[in-house]
């Protein structure tokens, strides 16, 4: 049996270890929960504001529209409240070396 299995193999750029792949996987899967949140929010928003337009004075419509817009400022409220608790969990267990809260998607090959 050859003992030499010839050259060492080395990985690719950009191909880190598990502790640095792991911050990036939450990175882009919180970014674009947060991103496809915002779409839905802002969505909403131009559906209540249509049925608002076009209610016609009538109350229910009315109240349908503004329990629309309520809801999406909720929405709102929870996206941001949901990034500070990622931060705050990231100061705490990470002490703030790593930033989990990357407004850039990173694969393989961007630093």
């Amino acid at each position: 049996m050859p003992t030499n299995l010839g050259p060492a193999i080395t990985p690719p750029q950009g191909v880190g270890s598990v502790a640095s792949g792991l911050p990036t996987l939450i990175s882009n899967v919180t970014t674009v929960a947060m991103v496809v949140a915002g779409l839905v929010i802002l969505l909403n928003f131009f559906v209540a504001g249509y049925g608002f337009m076009f209610a016609a004075g009538d109350p229910k419509k009315i109240q349908d529209a503004w329990a629309k817009i309520w809801q999406s400022l909720i929405g709102l409220l929870v996206i941001v409240g949901a990034f500070a608790l990622i931060r705050i969990v990231e100061i705490v267990i990470f002490r703030g070396e790593i930033s989990i809260l990357q407004p850039i998607i990173t694969g393989p090959g961007t630093p």
